[in-house]
């Protein structure tokens, strides 16, 4: 089990800053907290939502910055990025 499957998330503020790739959207590259920007590595990512035409795909992306936090932003078309956090245990 990865360690980011076990946790509970809590919403976090943030704005997600993304690196282009050649293919359609690009991928989560930092995380600007406030007036910090924390560089991030992607983890994990997946897709999910409905196979079903015209309803929204939701791209999930695990980060983890260089202090070792876990964070998970939900993107899909029609809505900002969503930002959590893992919540401390």
């Amino acid at each position: 089990m990865r360690r980011w499957q076990a946790v509970a998330w809590l919403p976090f503020i943030a704005t997600v800053e993304w690196r282009a790739e050649g293919r359609g959207r690009g991928r989560p590259a930092a995380l600007l907290l406030g007036i910090e920007r924390v560089p991030v590595a992607v983890l994990d990512a997946w897709v999910e939502g409905p196979a079903v035409a015209g309803q929204p795909v939701i791209r999930v992306f695990v980060l983890e910055d260089a202090a070792g936090r876990l964070f998970r932003v939900r993107d899909d078309a029609f809505r900002p990025a969503r930002v959590e956090t893992a919540s401390p245990r």
